[in-house]
C-alpha cells in the first residue's frame, strides 16, 4: 500500500512538480543484476525505494543508484531497524516519529563503529488506506467499538472482547473486504503491547489510530504504543497506562461511561487534527519537502 498510494498522492497533488511513475524490480534483479537494473533507469530522477527492496539490496547497490540519481529515499515502513543502509542514501524515512528516533540512533552506533554513514532522517507518517476514502461516518447513538487488524495483535480481556468487534486486516484481501464496515463504529481499539527494548526492533507507525481519525472516531490506545504520545498527548483522555487486565477493565468501563459527555468531546477534538495532518494532501506534502531538502 504504501508505494503505490504514495505515488497516487503525488501524482494528485505535485503533478505540477514531478513525473511520478512506479519502477517494478523483478525478483530476479533482488539478489542478482540489480547493477544492470540500475544501468537502465534514467538520470537525475528521484528515487524512493521501497522496503523490499531495500532488504535485498546492500549500500554498494545503492551507491550505484545514487551516482546518477538527484536523490535516493529509502522507506522503512514496517521493517526492523536492523536493515537500515548506513550509505548510498541520501534521506532514510521513517513512518513514525518513534522510527525516526530510532533511525538516527541507529546511525549514532554506525558511526562509533566506524561505518561510512550518508543520508538525513526523516518522518513521513504513515497514511490510512484510500479504500476508506468513499465511505460515510453517519451519527452512531452508542458506542460501538472495533479491531481493525490481525487477531493475534488484539490485546484484550475476557470482560472486554464480546463488546468489541473484531474485523480482520491481516491481509489485504481481508482488510478489502471488511473495511466497508468501519462507517459502523465509533471508537477504534488501538491497545499494544510494550515492544521491548531492542534497538533493532521493527517500530510500527500509529496506523491503527491514523485510520480512526479518517473514520471520524475516538481511538483508545496506551503509552506503550509508539507514536500515540507525539501524536495525540498525554493528557488524551482515553489514553491508558500500561495493559494490564485491571487498567483494561477499568480504561474501557470508563470509555463507556464518558460516552458522548466532555471527555469523548475532548478526545473528538484531539483527533480532528490528526486527521488532517495525516491526510493525503498533507503525507504527500511531507515527502514533498523531505525531496527539496535533499535533492541534488
Amino acid at each position: 500500500m504504501r508505494v503505490y498510494q504514495m505515488a497516487r498522492h503525488m501524482q494528485r497533488f505535485y503533478g505540477d512538480v514531478y513525473e511520478v511513475c512506479i519502477s517494478f524490480i523483478s525478483r530476479r534483479f533482488w539478489k542478482i543484476g540489480s547493477k544492470a537494473w540500475v544501468a537502465m533507469q534514467p538520470r537525475d530522477s528521484i528515487y524512493f525505494i521501497s522496503k523490499h527492496v531495500v532488504c535485498a539490496w546492500d549500500s554498494e547497490d545503492l551507491d550505484c543508484l545514487r551516482r546518477k540519481a538527484m536523490a535516493v529515499l529509502v522507506d522503512y515502513v514496517d521493517l526492523e531497524v536492523r536493515h537500515m543502509r548506513p550509505s548510498g542514501v541520501d534521506a532514510h524515512i521513517a513512518a513514525s516519529f518513534a522510527g525516526a528516533r530510532a533511525l538516527q540512533k541507529k546511525q549514532e552506533r554506525m558511526r562509533a563503529a566506524g561505518q561510512k554513514v550518508e543520508g538525513s532522517i526523516h518522518t513521513v507518517l504513515h497514511n490510512y488506506d484510500s479504500a476508506i476514502d468513499g465511505l460515510q461516518f453517519p451519527p452512531t447513538p452508542k458506542l460501538s467499538a472495533v479491531f481493525l487488524g490481525a487477531m493475534h495483535n488484539f490485546v484484550t480481556t475476557p470482560q472486554i472482547a464480546p463488546e468489541i468487534t473484531v474485523l480482520d486486516a491481516y491481509q489485504r484481501a481481508a482488510f478489502k473486504r471488511n473495511v466497508g464496515r468501519l462507517a459502523q463504529f465509533n471508537c477504534h481499539w488501538c491497545v499494544r503491547p510494550d515492544q521491548g527494548a531492542d534497538p533493532d526492533r521493527q517500530v510500527s507507525p500509529f496506523t491503527k489510530g491514523i485510520t480512526a481519525t479518517a473514520c471520524n472516531a475516538v481511538i483508545i490506545t496506551n503509552h506503550q504504543v509508539d507514536d500515540a504520545l507525539e501524536l495525540l498527548g498525554g493528557d488524551y483522555p482515553y489514553m491508558l497506562d500500561s495493559i494490564d487486565a485491571k487498567t483494561l477493565n477499568e480504561g474501557f468501563r470508563r470509555l463507556k461511561e464518558t460516552y458522548g459527555g466532555t471527555p469523548w468531546r475532548s478526545a473528538l477534538e484531539r483527533v480532528m487534527p490528526l486527521k488532517e495532518h495525516t491526510s493525503h494532501q498533507s503525507i504527500a506534502g511531507q515527502l514533498h519537502a523531505v525531496i527539496q531538502e535533499v535533492r541534488r
